[in-house]
């Protein structure tokens, strides 16, 4: 060994090409991995979004039943719907709003689509489908004549 590469005894660590070789072989796998991760965030953020009508879409149905009157779960916006129970005013009484915010990305549809449920918690006119989409994923949800929520995602 030539006496310009001998270490000193005593004395530890890494040299500078030791260095680099580690950082750019994390440069590698980050650029190999973050279109995938990003690809999952945006999934996970569409499917969360369904998860969240899907649960709302059960309460609407139980406030029919309690209620013992029609409920409408109703896309008001892009990115917004209302749970109302229809009590005979015009506008009905609103029990929940949700926004999904602008931070999610994540588009409903078909905008202004609703379903609406009777007392016994049955819907009151076929099946219903939601649609949510963030990027080029989308998913839906199908609500059954009985009631029953269909996750397709």
């Amino acid at each position: 060994m030539s006496p310009q590469f001998r270490r000193v005894a005593g004395r530890s660590g890494y040299t500078l090409i030791e260095l680099i070789t580690v950082v750019v072989l994390v440069g590698v796998v980050y650029a190999l991995a973050a279109p995938r991760l990003t690809g999952y965030m945006s999934n996970q953020k569409v499917q969360r979004a369904m998860d969240r009508m899907a649960s709302d879409v059960g309460f609407a149905r139980i406030q029919a039943v309690r209620e013992g009157q029609p409920v409408q779960l109703i896309l008001t916006g892009y990115r917004t719907y209302d749970v109302k129970v229809l009590d005979g005013t015009a506008a009905g009484k609103i029990v929940r709003n949700t926004d999904l915010g602008m931070a999610s990305g994540v588009t409903l549809g078909p905008s202004g689509s609703s379903v609406t449920f009777d007392s016994r918690g049955l819907l009151t006119a076929g099946s219903a489908t939601f649609t949510a989409t963030r990027g080029s994923y989308t998913a839906q949800i199908t609500i059954t004549p009985i009631g029953r929520v269909r996750r397709d995602y």
